[in-house]
């Protein structure tokens, strides 16, 4: 992934180019994932673990989007890298 741009409301809570990008990414994962979701909540229990992506920001972000399926695939991410949870 590259990073261009955040927009406006990414900037405005507080989000890193990683946690912006996860965003977009949740949002339009069947348009532009390349890998398996499985797959892809490994690459982010990574970042997690690298500090890249902050889970409670991420989390916050996430509850204001009016997206219901951005929302349901970070809960299914939760679900499946139990830090998250305690986070």
């Amino acid at each position: 992934m590259r990073f261009v741009s955040r927009s406006f409301s990414r900037r405005e809570l507080g989000l890193n180019p990683h946690e912006a990008g996860l965003l977009e990414v949740l949002r339009d994962f069947d348009k532009v994932a390349e890998e398996p979701f499985d797959q892809f909540v490994g690459i982010i229990e990574r970042a997690i673990d690298s500090g890249k992506v902050r889970p409670g920001a991420v989390r916050a972000a996430v509850a204001q989007e009016w997206d219901v399926a951005t929302r349901d695939r970070w809960r299914r991410i939760e679900t499946c890298v139990g830090q998250l949870a305690l986070a």
